[in-house]
């Protein structure tokens, strides 16, 4: 993988399938964790318990960056953000096509870091996907460089390129920077009152995405972060979710 002046080794991936409780699969959502450099761990995982009793596989990738593999497999990410995480996405996706592992109905989800690597799964040509979830996704690098806590406030300088030197790649790199790009439809879910990612971006994207003929649906948590406090919010993210791979994605739910 090249980009620019620098050059991304190739990497194995662990990816876990969680499969169906159901005799037959509808599907399988490709669930991408946050962080950008954290991992989907090994526990009790609602969200995962939940999509497997409706008959919805679940692909739990930890691409490039991710945790728990060594110190060599974290700092992969370094220079190469929505670059060499999204090439083992999508690699992971199409050898598993390939291969009989998954079927055609796939649709990416991911909260933050992993629904900025959902929404750019969303406008990659090589990944063909029904549809895309993004739950409280960075959107724009740029702006969440600027907006979020002060732990997290260099990742765009690290794992991208500093500031200002960068600011045109980190834009590049954003889904906000050519929402025209969308091949299908998406769902963002977000906090009103989230501080990490302001609710702001979010509602410019889909402004923008819907301009340009995109199916584009939007769900706004009212009183909520960048996680949910409320069991009604929840429910409302679970409800909108199955809606739109019914209904937008046209799975049989």
């Amino acid at each position: 993988i090249k980009l620019g002046e620098t050059e991304f080794s190739e990497a194995e991936i662990v990816s876990r399938l969680y499969r169906s409780h159901l005799p037959e699969t509808i599907g399988t959502l490709v669930m991408a964790h946050g962080g950008p450099v954290g991992q989907t761990e090994v526990r009790f995982n609602h969200r995962i318990v939940y999509y497997t009793s409706i008959g919805i596989d679940v692909l739990v990738p930890d691409f490039r960056g991710s945790s728990g593999h060594g110190a060599e497999f974290f700092r992969s990410l370094v220079g190469g953000w929505g670059v060499v995480d999204l090439a083992d996405v999508r690699w992971a996706i199409n050898e598993l096509r390939r291969n009989g592992t998954l079927g055609s109905e796939v649709v990416t989800m991911g909260g933050s870091a992993g629904g900025y690597l959902s929404l750019l799964a969303a406008q990659d040509p090589e990944i063909a996907i029904d549809g895309a979830i993004a739950v409280s996704p960075v959107i724009d690098l740029n702006a969440t460089a600027e907006s979020t806590h002060r732990f997290e406030a260099s990742y765009t300088d690290i794992l991208v390129g500093p500031r200002p030197e960068f600011h045109l790649e980190r834009a590049r790199r954003s889904p906000s920077f050519n929402p025209g790009s969308l091949r299908c439809p998406i769902l963002v879910i977000q906090g009103e009152r989230d501080e990490v990612v302001p609710a702001d971006v979010a509602t410019k994207f889909i402004d923008a995405s819907r301009a340009t003929g995109k199916v584009a649906k939007f769900l706004l948590l009212e009183g909520e972060g960048h996680s949910w406090k409320l069991e009604s919010s929840l429910t409302r993210e679970t409800s909108a979710i199955v809606g739109f791979l019914r209904d937008d994605c046209k799975w049989g739910l």
